[in-house]
Order: structure tokens, then C-alpha cells, then sequence
């Protein structure tokens, strides 16, 4: 694989290492003949992204045939020390090398002859995809990414989760504090936008929806629609359901973005679980069972034999058979992964601290289909 970078589209490349960055810790790539791939997911299975780039957005993109469809990954925080700062990078080439230690490599030429060569350390691994379709929701809204970004801008910094209020007048973005961990000096932030403030406004639902999502993802998904300077469309059916986020660059980019939201029976139950908690033993909480749902996310067989180290603390689930809905865990900023349903909990986070199922089925990353 080679591929030339031009200075027109560096930026652009930028902000896309650094979204993937700050969704997921590694960064998966995939190379076929027509397009270049990005992938990632956060620690907590709850945010999914994929970056497509076509052959338009790079001078040079040639794949040899036997690199055709191979898929590697790497860490993503290597990948945003090379792009931190691209003021003075004219061009970037972007290779593998092979070699007694198969690096992935980035030759930056920058002003007055000055060349930069990062060789990252990388891992084959099948492919990751995610199983959505924007056509099954029959909810759209497209908006400019800054009117968002104002808006999201009045939430603490300190908040974890958002709801967002949908409904045939408009949307409402309100702060989401689960009712046993609601605190007298936590702040309770609501913005109300019209619908008359989006370019396109499609609401078919009979009664208002309130769809709960992490805001660290959000926050991240448009900063980097904002640099891209285009409309950000989200797709959506119903709480429980992910939410699909979406930009185009021209022809060039394609970027989709898939956030797992709260189920509907877990907020209704949130009061009664409270006062149970309470009456029972103040200082403790009721652990919840609550129903977060992702597309399903699972790996393409890979046409080279692929030799694995021992799997990481976080890995997906071998699971061929059955590719349904199934719980996953709630959008918290950490959380482990194991084969059967367990429960987790995170001190440093106050989502987490009322324990819920955290996987199933639906992630899988295996050498077969």
C-alpha cells in the first residue's frame, strides 16, 4: 500500500486521526482497490466510527494485489503524535514496510526540505464492521454542526451522558443525572432548539422520543464536522436504538458515526429503583439492568492466515451463529468485556456505579465467517 497525502486534504486527515483518537484507543485500517478504510469503537462498545476515503481525496493511492483487502491496527495515540501539528507538512506518504519488523509508516515533507518519518508498530486482524442502515429510520434531521456545538457548549464539562428530547416542534438537549445519584449543587442544563433552526426537519413519530447518549462521543463527532464544513445528518428510530450520525465531504470522505442509546424501560424504571434503593439502605444503589443497544458488530473472514498475540483485556466476542440485538453495556467511559453477561463498575464515573449487563453477542472479531 502507498498512498500520497496533498496539502489541500492534510487538515482534513488531521482531524480525522484525532476523532478516532478520542472515540477509541486503537485504530483499525483496511485497504482494498477503490478505498481506504478507518475504523474504531470506544472502550465501552457504546460508539462506533468508520472513516471512508476515496480515491479522490489522495495524489497517489496504489494497493498491490496481494494487499488488496488486508486489515491491520494500531494505536491511536502514536497515530495523533505524527499529525499533532501539520502547519508546515506539504505532503504525507503513507506505506507499509516490510521488513524483519513490519512497520506502518508516515514520511511527512515539510517546508524547506525538512522530512519526518514515523514507523508505527501494527498488528494484522480482521476487519471491523458495524451492521446498520440509515434507510430503516424513519427519522432524519440535518443540521449545521455549529449550531450544535453553541448549543452543547452550555452543558458542564463534567457531564457524562446527554439527553436528547425529539419531538414534532423541535429538539431539546437537556442534562441526564441518573435520579439516586442526583445531587442539590449538580446543574440542570436545558436548551430547546426549534425545528425551523434545521436545514431539514423529518420527525414521523406520534409522541416525543428522548434518545440518552455519551457527550464526550458527541462532542468529538462535531468538532470534526465543523473542520469538515458540512451538514451533519443523524438518523434515528426509537430510544433503545442507536442514533447514526453522518457527514460527506464532496465526493472525497464519507464519515458514519454509530452511538448506542439508553432503553425506554430503563429510564421509566429509574424513579422506582431510586426509592427503593433509598428506603432500603441509603448509602447503597440498586443495581439496574439496562438495555443499551448497538448495531451488530462483527469481523469478515481474512484471506491471509493471521497470527494473533494473546488477546487484550479488551476484546470482542467470537459469536458467528447469531447476529441479533442483544444489551450492551451503558455509555461510560471505561468498561471490560467478557463472553457472558456480567456486571461493572467504575468508581470515577456516576453512569456506572449502578451495575449493567455489558455484552452479549453483538461484537465478534473472528478469522471465519
Amino acid at each position: 500500500m502507498n498512498c500520497v497525502i496533498p496539502q489541500r486534504s492534510l487538515k482534513t486527515f488531521s482531524k480525522v486521526i484525532q476523532c478516532l483518537g478520542k472515540i477509541g484507543d486503537e485504530i483499525y485500517i483496511e485497504t482494498t482497490q477503490n478505498m481506504l478504510i478507518f475504523r474504531t469503537i470506544n472502550s465501552a462498545l457504546s460508539t462506533f466510527s468508520a472513516f471512508y476515503f476515496n480515491l479522490r481525496f489522495f495524489d497517489t493511492y496504489t494497493v498491490r494485489n496481494e494487499l488488496a483487502n488486508i486489515s491491520i491496527k494500531t494505536q491511536a495515540k502514536a497515530c495523533q503524535g505524527v499529525f499533532r501539528s501539520v502547519l508546515s507538512v506539504e505532503k504525507c506518504t503513507l506505506h507499509l514496510v516490510d521488513g524483519a519488523e513490519s512497520r506502518l509508516a508516515f514520511d511527512l515533507l515539510c517546508k524547506l526540505g525538512i522530512k519526518k518519518t514515523y514507523r508505527l508498530t501494527y498488528e494484522e486482524c480482521a476487519p471491523l464492521q458495524a451492521v446498520y442502515s440509515k434507510d430503516d429510520c424513519i427519522n432524519k434531521v440535518l443540521s449545521r454542526p455549529r449550531l450544535l456545538i453553541d448549543s452543547v457548549g452550555n452543558f458542564p464539562g463534567n457531564l457524562l451522558e446527554i439527553t436528547m428530547v425529539v419531538g414534532k416542534d423541535g429538539i431539546k438537549l437537556k442534562s441526564f443525572i441518573e435520579d439516586h445519584l442526583t445531587n442539590v449543587k449538580d446543574i440542570q442544563t436545558e436548551v430547546s432548539i426549534s425545528s425551523s433552526d434545521f436545514d431539514e426537519y423529518h420527525y414521523n413519530a406520534t409522541d416525543t422520543l428522548e434518545l440518552t447518549f455519551c457527550l464526550k462521543e458527541f462532542k468529538a463527532i462535531l468538532s470534526f464536522c465543523e473542520v469538515a464544513g458540512q451538514q451533519i445528518a443523524f438518523f434515528f428510530d426509537k430510544a433503545g436504538r442507536p442514533i447514526l450520525f453522518s457527514v460527506r465531504l464532496f465526493n472525497q470522505l464519507e464519515a458514519d458515526f454509530v452511538v448506542a442509546t439508553l432503553a425506554e424501560d430503563s429510564l421509566d424504571s429509574q424513579s422506582s429503583m431510586s426509592s427503593s434503593s433509598s428506603s432500603s439502605n441509603p448509602t447503597s444503589s440498586t443495581p439496574n439492568s439496562s438495555n443499551i443497544s448497538l448495531p451488530v458488530v462483527h469481523s469478515k473472514s481474512s484471506s491471509q492466515s493471521v497470527q494473533r498475540s494473546p488477546p487484550p483485556p479488551r476484546s470482542f466476542v467470537n459469536d458467528e451463529d447469531d447476529t441479533d440485538d442483544a444489551p450492551i453495556a451503558a455509555p461510560t467511559k471505561k468498561a471490560r468485556v467478557s463472553p457472558q453477561p456480567l456486571t461493572a463498575s467504575n468508581s470515577n464515573s456516576k453512569t456506572a456505579q449502578k451495575s449493567r449487563p455489558l455484552w452479549s453477542k453483538d461484537f465478534s472479531e473472528s478469522d471465519g465467517e
